[in-house]
C-alpha cells in the first residue's frame, strides 16, 4: 500500500491546501491532482506556489515543485 500526501504552499511558505490518498500496489500509474483551491474551497490567485508530494510505501520519495498559475 502506498500513501501520497500533497501539500500546497504560498511563496511565504504558508500551507493553503493538503490532502492524502492511499493506493494498493497494483502496478498502475497514479495521477496527482490539485484543483487550484485552498482549504476553504476558494480558487487561489494567479501566482507562484510550491507543491510538496510525499510518498510513503515501498518506494518512499519526497519532491517539491514550483507551480505558476496564470489564467
Amino acid at each position: 500500500e502506498t500513501t501520497i500526501q500533497v501539500e500546497v504552499f504560498t511563496t511565504a511558505f504558508r500551507k493553503i491546501s493538503e490532502h492524502s490518498s492511499r493506493y494498493n500496489s497494483d502496478g498502475h500509474p497514479i495521477a496527482v491532482q490539485w484543483d487550484i483551491r485552498d482549504r476553504l474551497g476558494v480558487t487561489v490567485a494567479d501566482g507562484l506556489y510550491y507543491l510538496r508530494i510525499h510518498v510513503t510505501g515501498p518506494h518512499e520519495s519526497n519532491k517539491i515543485f514550483k507551480i505558476l498559475i496564470l489564467r
